[in-house]
């Protein structure tokens, strides 16, 4: 009685994930909470390899060089107040611009500050959000 049943269970469960695995790919799996004990052995090796080649992340425009394209600044800004729906916020704008969280809140706040601001920084909950200033 019992045993059957959970054996059958047990099966059915086994195949739809053997059928999940095979839709998942490599961009579908992230790593969490994996403690990882480096030997001195490997410390070494990569202190001496950074130290050669230098470190870099490897698709990551300087943000610098994004905050001089004022035009392109402009079309980031235009796309993420459209995609919020009339405001934008700091992770949309970061995501349309490519800037890190710590530019795309600077570039935000530049806009909203000055003589002729573009931009009017207010709380909607806990969030904050930007919203244009119409002349």
């Amino acid at each position: 009685g019992g045993e059957v049943i959970y054996y059958i269970i047990n099966n059915v469960k086994k195949r739809a994930v053997k059928r999940l695995y095979a839709f998942i790919v490599h961009n579908d799996v992230e790593f969490k909470g994996i403690e990882f004990k480096p030997s001195a052995e490997f410390t070494n090796e990569l202190k001496k390899k950074v130290a050669r080649e230098g470190f870099r992340y490897v698709h990551k425009t300087d943000s610098s060089v994004l905050m001089a394209n004022e035009a392109f600044m402009e079309q980031a800004l235009r796309k993420s107040i459209n995609a919020e729906g009339g405001y934008t916020t700091v992770a949309s704008f970061q995501f349309y611009s490519g800037l890190t969280k710590y530019s795309a809140a600077k570039k935000l706040w530049r806009w909203c500050i000055g003589d002729s601001p573009r931009l009017k920084e207010r709380r909607l909950g806990h969030s904050i959000i930007y919203e244009v200033i119409h002349p």
